[in-house]
């Protein structure tokens, strides 16, 4: 999400116009419920209310470029299907000789009021795709999330990775969030995954939403938990 505040003017009447663009509607709802003390024990409200007052707001949708294509191209069509439907009765034996493999739950704590919602849905479906066939489970913010937190960590305690424990974890540096290139070696490893290629190993493939794959696959492991 990316907020920008914006002064007005406007005869004897002044303040300030919040902006927000966000992909996911949730996104604003969780920043005010923040703003307003949902998430605080004693109901305490952001401090920018002690000086202004919220007057009114809007959502505005803004429709994707693909949306409009499908808009402008759209055409109404009538089919008239006859179908005729039988009714058998069958009896299956099914042999299972292999078990399905366990579950696997990865808890996640992702600030809300940062706008992590799209980099953290990158990440759930690369974690589900390299994971298949197991069923991977995200629990997301068991408790309130802390301030910039984009933690990935296992039942066991093991950390698939931990933004506040890295160097400038406290900011939104591209480097701050792992790559997915990292992110497959990392469940590889842990897994025991059947080493192959796929497109998070190749070249200008493994970017996240925040640019490059940040070089944590230069062959040395920088991160620090």
């Amino acid at each position: 999400m990316y907020r920008q505040a914006m002064p007005f003017v406007e005869g004897e009447e002044s303040g300030l116009y919040f902006i927000a663009f966000s992909r996911f509607l949730s996104e604003f709802d969780s920043a005010l419920d923040r703003m307003v003390g949902k998430y605080q024990s004693d109901g305490s409200t952001d401090n920018i209310f002690t000086i202004t007052k919220a007057v009114t707001g809007n959502y505005y949708y803004a429709p994707s470029l693909s949306e409009l294509e499908q808009l402008s191209t759209k055409t109404t069509t009538t089919t008239t299907t006859t179908t005729t439907t039988t009714t058998t009765t069958t009896t299956t034996t099914t042999t299972t000789t292999d078990e399905q493999p366990p579950d696997v739950v990865v808890y996640v704590e992702y600030c809300t009021n940062c706008g992590y919602r799209t980099i953290f849905e990158e990440k759930k479906k690369l974690i589900q795709s390299v994971l298949a066939p197991r069923r991977v489970t995200m629990i997301v913010n068991r408790s309130t999330p802390r301030l910039a937190s984009f933690e990935l960590v296992l039942p066991d305690k093991t950390v698939l990775w931990s933004k506040l424990a890295q160097k400038d974890g406290m900011n939104n540096y591209p480097e701050c969030f792992p790559s997915n290139a990292y992110l497959v070696q990392r469940l590889t490893q842990l897994f025991k995954l059947e080493q192959k290629s796929n497109l998070y190993d190749k070249e200008g493939e493994g970017k996240t939403v925040w640019g490059e794959s940040h070089g944590w696959m230069d062959g040395q492991d920088k991160q620090k938990i």
